[in-house]
């Protein structure tokens, strides 16, 4: 399998980056009807996975992204599967300017975070 990256795509919520996992004939169907659930969820899945975020962030923002994660969050895109609910979303952060936040779904519902700095 491998990961197809494409230019930015222009979102409500700024530009965004995608991959898509897809076989040799590249993104499909499902990659589409994926892209469109997310796209339409997203701030719901962002409110989901702000307390992880903050979790793993240890306490450096100075308050908690719970009560309004795009405060600090700018979406930047993310990797799609093409199968149901398993997805990654990337994020900034206004006050870690340096750090991309990775976001994975497993079920639609954020399961674990990776920050690189």
């Amino acid at each position: 399998m491998a990961v197809e990256a494409l230019e930015l795509l222009q979102t409500p919520r700024g530009d965004a980056d995608l991959a898509f996992e897809a076989g040799a004939s590249g993104p499909g169907p499902s990659h589409e009807t994926q892209l469109a659930q997310i796209l339409t969820e997203l701030d719901p899945l962002t409110a989901d996975a702000a307390p992880i975020i903050d979790a793993k962030l240890g306490g450096w923002l100075e308050r908690s992204l719970a009560d309004d994660p795009w405060t600090e969050l700018e979406w930047r895109g993310g990797r799609l599967t093409g199968r149901s609910g398993q997805f990654q979303l990337h994020y900034s952060c206004a006050s870690r300017p340096d750090a991309m936040i990775s976001v994975s779904f497993e079920a639609a519902k954020p399961v674990a975070v990776q920050i690189d700095d």
